[in-house]
């Protein structure tokens, strides 16, 4: 599986986990050089406190394009080291 943005591969990956209907993406299977850090931050109450990465590619800026559980709680352990994609962001087989 692929995520683009701007038609540029941000994450490719065999092995994307699907909870919740949210595609996570192994965190080594990410362009790093293209996230940025978000002072965002929000809870899921079942998972933990969600840390959140800005996307730039090409120039063009999405703000708050990825998250990621850095300390997630006991249900959400399989989301360690991984990352999910939101609105802007095409996933492709």
């Amino acid at each position: 599986m692929q995520a683009l943005f701007q038609n540029k591969i941000v994450a490719e990956s065999d092995d994307v986990l699907v909870i919740d209907g949210e595609h996570y993406f192994p965190r080594a299977s990410i362009d790093a050089s293209l996230l940025l850090r978000s002072n965002h931050r929000s809870r899921h109450a079942q998972y933990g406190d969600e840390s959140w990465y800005s996307l730039l590619v090409n120039g063009e800026m999405l703000p708050e394009a990825a998250w990621a559980y850095l300390q997630p709680t006991e249900a959400g352990e399989p989301l360690r080291d991984r990352i999910a994609f939101t609105r802007g962001v095409k996933l492709q087989t």
